[in-house]
């Protein structure tokens, strides 16, 4: 079964612009009548970035926390990190660094996408053992089978250059094919320098990446089998909004999958294994001039998954599936110019989530359908104890007391979770629909919520400067939301709207920490967090909290050379303990863009404009920001020979804006003064040739 797709989504697909939708008929994939699981996608061809990230602003509801150049955070609806679930080809992106470094999008290279989608509304229980902000699902360029016994050989290169940061990227793949084997190879290598604003250079935003790809699939009848292994290598990258950069970032990524479809039936079955070995340092790429606090971190990460589906259409469409993930975590800090100091951070850290689901989608009638999903958890989390060396004087003091109070602790935590999804859709007449959706979403706390027992800045990419402490006993969030979804189509024009109202229990929150005398852990930790960085460190607790707002994306085919399309994204994210705004979300953007075809030349201006964003967060000392507009231009010749040339400008007037999600200066040798924000990209044109045989 093929998931429907909206129209925007499908006119944005690689190889169809939405001005070819003027000289072929307008067709809408529907399962029963009823479309219950749309996703919008993006192509990740219109553009030269490297970092996936960055397209998540072309679609609504969604954008991204960046902390460096290959290191944002996805964030849909006001919810990022580990609330939001990225999938890259059916399986959740696994990554390493317990600060997001190598956050789950940078294991979807831009270069090697075909495209990046959502699930606009609630995402199915299928879709992840953990959404309760929703599902992003990465498709690369995978080849395909062909119809004959013969082999060929297709594929494509790739060679792009931007100026702002002096970028460069060059990919590769070929599939060689026939009706029963597939053998596909790709190569990716991207680098670029510091980038440019208008007053001078972020410094470090440097960055260096290579992967590679090798799978084989076989098939025969009804069975597909396929195996594939990824080498990924981020060399040194600068991550300015965090206290240390990349020195590297090696990972080894193992997938095996199965497949048997039968008429009425399929069953799919999925195994990754994910192996990260990662080192970040406070010196190598920033100025550091006590060389008493150089900071090494050493990251060595293990992940499995595994997913097994059945699919069964008769009375409506039937899955039931089962998962499991299993991830171990171990962090280490030293100095290389003491070798007497040492800390360990996280020590054979164990998480552990088996699932079960079940869901349906049912016909109703001709104009109406029902779809129910539930989803059961068990998580199981554990560490061992924590050590350090080479610590002076009150810091040793206070660090033994941390120490020993966590090692006393219980660092065996387990709990079971059930979500409940529930969707309602409702034609009226040829042009109409009405979607209402309920659900009940669960997510158990991070390891680094949980067992972060030195105030430190491991917190998953908050990058808000604060420590943090975690706090074994933390309850995992329950997430209650209703979204409403009114569409309206007729022929080549559509407008989608969504509203959604989500409340959620226990929300994890940094929260302040009282002084207690009373207590020697509460003094402990405050004196040495004020020892580190001036300032009382926060503890991830259990709050509550209320996200609320509304995306539209809409289309409209002018003639069979123009068309107008664009999104609009509002949210609100507010605590319900007290008056105060959550952290870190998105302001009101608004995404306007006309494409024009003429003969083989395709262009798009986008205009882009972000409101000022003064709802921040008073516990985080969150920074108001400014509104402001970018512009951008983007062209695509078809050349003969299936050469295709792409050009343009993004931010063509040069504009300096803050970027509200963009982070705060951490790095005392650059243009940018420690603290203040770190401003976006100036201007940049771009340049790509593609060859496709």
């Amino acid at each position: 079964m093929k998931a429907a797709k909206t129209l925007l989504a499908s006119a944005l697909a690689l190889g169809v612009t939405p001005l070819a939708l003027a000289e072929q008929a307008i067709e809408e994939v529907e399962v029963l009548g009823i479309s219950s699981a749309q996703q919008f996608s993006v192509n990740a061809a219109a553009s030269a970035t490297a970092d996936s990230g960055d397209l998540l602003k072309k679609i609504p509801g969604a954008n991204a926390n960046n902390n460096g150049p290959l290191s944002t955070i996805a964030q849909f609806r006001g919810m990022y990190g580990d609330r939001i679930n990225v999938s890259i080809d059916g399986m959740a992106s696994h990554g390493g660094c317990p600060n997001s470094m190598d956050s789950p999008l940078s294991y979807a290279p831009a270069a090697m996408l075909e495209s990046l989608s959502v699930y606009r509304g609630i995402a199915p229980v299928s879709a992840a053992q953990q959404s309760i902000g929703g599902a992003f699902e990465a498709t690369s360029k995978q080849g395909s089978f062909t119809s004959g016994e013969t082999f060929e050989a297709h594929g494509e290169i790739e060679a792009s250059a931007a100026s702002a940061a002096s970028a460069n990227a060059l990919f590769a793949t070929v599939t060689a094919s026939n009706n029963q084997h597939k053998i596909r190879i790709a190569a990716l290598d991207e680098s670029g320098d510091d980038y440019e604003y208008p007053d001078g250079e972020v410094t470090p935003t440097a960055y260096d990446r290579q992967r590679y790809e090798l799978g084989y699939a076989f098939k025969q009848g009804v069975h597909t089998t396929a195996v594939e292994v990824i080498r990924n290598e981020t060399g040194e990258t600068g991550t300015p909004a965090l206290p240390m950069d990349i020195e590297y970032v090696d990972t080894n990524i193992a997938k095996l999958g199965y497949t048997m479809q039968l008429d009425d039936s399929k069953v799919d079955f999925k195994l990754q294994n994910t192996d990260v070995e990662h080192v970040m340092t406070n010196y190598h790429m920033r100025e550091n001039t006590d060389t008493t606090k150089y900071r090494r971190a050493l990251v060595e990460d293990q992940g499995q998954e595994a997913k097994l589906v059945f699919e069964a259409q008769g009375a409506g469409i039937w899955r039931y599936g089962m998962d499991v993930h299993h991830s171990t975590h171990d962090v280490s800090l030293t100095n290389p110019n003491n070798a007497m100091f040492s800390l360990v951070n996280f020590n054979d850290t164990d998480n552990r989530i088996n699932g079960v689901f079940v869901e349906t989608e049912q016909k109703l009638s001709d104009s109406r359908g029902f779809d129910f999903g539930m989803r059961v958890n068990r998580v199981h989390m554990s560490t061992d104890e924590v050590s350090f060396s080479g610590m002076m004087g009150m810091m040793a003091t206070h660090a033994a007391t941390l120490r020993d109070a966590f090692n006393d602790s219980d660092r065996d935590q387990a709990e079971h979770n059930l979500d409940l999804v529930a969707k309602l859709h409702q034609r009226f007449g040829q042009h109409w629909k009405l979607s209402t959706e309920l659900s009940q979403k669960t997510r158990s706390p991070s390891y680094q919520e949980r067992y972060l027992w030195l105030p430190m800045e491991s917190t998953g990419g908050l990058a808000d400067g604060y420590n943090y402490m975690g706090d074994p006993d933390l309850d995992p969030e329950t997430a209650q939301e209703i979204n409403l979804g009114l569409e309206w189509q007729n022929g080549p024009h559509r407008v989608a709207p969504r509203l959604f109202y989500r409340e959620v229990k226990d929300y994890i929150q940094g929260t302040t920490i009282t002084p207690d005398a009373g207590d020697p852990v509460v003094t402990a930790a405050i004196a040495l967090s004020t020892m580190m960085n001036g300032m009382a460190p926060l503890q991830f607790s259990n709050v509550d909290a209320t996200l609320y707002g509304m995306d539209v994306e809409w289309m409209s085919q002018i003639n069979q050379s123009l068309a107008l399309r664009g999104t609009l994204s509002m949210v609100r994210g507010e605590r319900d303990d007290i008056n105060d705004n959550l952290y870190r979300i998105s302001p009101d953007n608004l995404l306007v863009a006309a494409d024009y075809q003429w003969r083989q030349l395709l262009s798009t201006i986008e205009v882009a404009g972000y409101n000022k964003q003064t709802r921040v967060s008073e516990t985080n000392n969150e920074q108001e920001t400014a509104g402001y507009t970018l512009v951008n231009l983007h062209f695509s010749y078809q050349a003969p020979y299936n050469l295709q040339l792409g050009f343009g400008v993004e931010n063509l007037f040069d504009h300096e804006y803050h970027d509200h999600l963009g982070g705060y200066n951490r790095v005392s040798n650059s243009d940018v003064a420690v603290g203040d924000r770190l401003p976006g990209v100036g201007r940049n044109a771009y340049a790509k040739l593609k060859w496709t045989f």
